[in-house]
């Protein structure tokens, strides 16, 4: 009777729920150098996406960055491409919650609570910002 009308909502891990954000369709190299950095990348961007489910921007913010950091030890010349997509990607996500809690700190119930990781968030996209523009570096000497 009453147990009709409500249902319990259960934690779901997405690392067993979903699939992997990224997925190597077609290595020339046959995944030799990302057969243990691609699964931590992964692990990191399905952990920041639990963080962010639950509202914890700050941690969610730390599992990108790390995610990030992942994609240097890739090397430079035959995964060039693909580290420079999955940078790609991930500073997108940043940018996305860098928007979200923006928008949270603007208009009519605008809050303060999410300032600190606003600020996270605009600090690790200029960091991302300045890895960007010293490969464009590199590869233009």
């Amino acid at each position: 009777m009453i147990f009709n009308l409500f249902s319990i909502k259960k934690d779901i891990n997405v690392k067993s729920e979903e699939k992997e954000k990224f997925e190597l369709v077609n290595c020339p190299l046959n995944q030799t150098y990302c057969k243990k950095i691609l699964p931590a990348i992964n692990e990191d961007y399905a952990e920041s996406e639990n963080f962010l489910r639950s509202k914890n921007f700050d941690n969610s913010i730390n599992a990108l960055e790390k995610a990030y950091n992942k994609t240097m030890e890739l090397p430079e010349s035959p995964c060039s491409k693909c580290s420079a997509f999955l940078r790609s990607t991930i500073s997108d996500s940043v940018e996305n919650i860098h928007c979200e809690l923006k928008s949270m700190s603007k208009g009519l119930f605008s809050t303060n609570r999410y300032q600190s990781s606003c600020e996270k968030a605009e600090q690790v996209l200029d960091k991302f910002h300045n890895d960007v523009n010293k490969e464009q570096f590199k590869e233009a000497v």
